[in-house]
């Protein structure tokens, strides 16, 4: 027969859930995993508790073999099993093991994935959800950590249930920045998008209409010659930038210049003037210009 408290073993409270039982659990196995010590002595004894380990995982992670342990506490033997029970002593176990599903559902956390887009993220909005059974409204908070993952935990009802919201933020046809650093790469407020230009536009110099992901009409001045390499910069219309854990100013709107190349005869006749009477910009001379 066993003495050892399971429970003690694993370092967990004999009200642990599952997940507690098995996190604890490979803590330890990892801790005294065999290979992971040198030296005979210190060997022999990660062998011992680590064995120790498997032999209390095995019986508390089985949810007939935990509840005949909590009953029979001492006088629990791996070898016993549940048809060795009769009678009574069999609806007592069952009994429990009845108690201990429903204090794992009650206990357990749902999870829903939620994808929003990036005006809602950056404002804020009531989200209708149906969790449990029920109608609930999830108020989503203004400013999400732009690029990434964000992760709520919400209670529900009198809270002793709770969801957990994994919120995704949807961009759209703008992107945000990625940027280097000694800690990896991570996403700042800054977002790109892809603006298509007149040919002529762009050689001569001219305005485009572009909306930043609030729909706010912006007027941009695209410079004579401009070197498609580069972005047109548009201060503090980007998204929220995160110092920390708090939101900062807002980032800046960076736009990539695709070249537009129409058809002759819908070109701009003033333009195309225009750009046959270039002149050298250090002789004055007249540049010939073949379309």
């Amino acid at each position: 027969m066993s003495k050892k408290d399971y429970y003690e073993i694993l370092g967990v409270a004999k009200t642990a859930s599952e997940d507690e039982i098995k996190t604890a659990y490979r803590k330890l196995a990892m801790k005294y995993h065999p290979d992971r010590h040198t030296g005979e002595a210190e060997k022999k004894a990660a062998e011992v508790a680590f064995k120790e380990a498997n032999e209390a995982n095995e019986v508390l992670s089985d949810p007939l073999k935990r509840a005949q342990y909590d009953r029979l506490g001492a006088g629990f033997s791996e070898g016993v099993q549940s048809n060795t029970f009769h009678g009574k002593d069999a609806e007592d176990i069952l009994d429990q093991m009845r108690r201990m599903h429903e204090h794992i559902r009650r206990n357990a956390v749902q999870n829903i994935g939620l994808k929003v887009n990036i005006e809602k993220a950056y404002t804020g909005a009531k989200i209708p959800l149906n969790v449990y059974g029920q109608s609930i409204v999830y108020n989503l908070k203004p400013g999400l950590p732009p690029g990434v993952t964000y992760i709520d935990e919400v209670p529900i009802g009198d809270g002793t249930r709770k969801i957990q919201i994994q919120i995704l933020i949807d961009s759209g046809e703008f992107l945000f920045r990625r940027l280097g650093s000694e800690d990896g790469v991570f996403f700042c407020g800054d977002l790109e998008r892809i603006v298509e230009v007149d040919a002529l536009d762009i050689m001569l110099g001219g305005w485009i209409t572009v909306k930043d992901f609030l729909g706010k009409e912006l007027q941009v001045r695209v410079p004579a010659g401009f070197d498609l390499a580069n972005r047109l910069k548009v201060a503090k219309h980007g998204y929220s930038n995160w110092r920390g854990d708090k939101v900062a100013e807002r980032g800046d709107l960076y736009l990539q210049v695709v070249p537009k190349f129409k058809p002759a005869k819908d070109l701009d006749p003033k333009k195309v003037e225009e750009l046959y009477n270039i002149t050298h910009p250090m002789t004055g001379t007249k540049i010939d210009v073949k379309v």
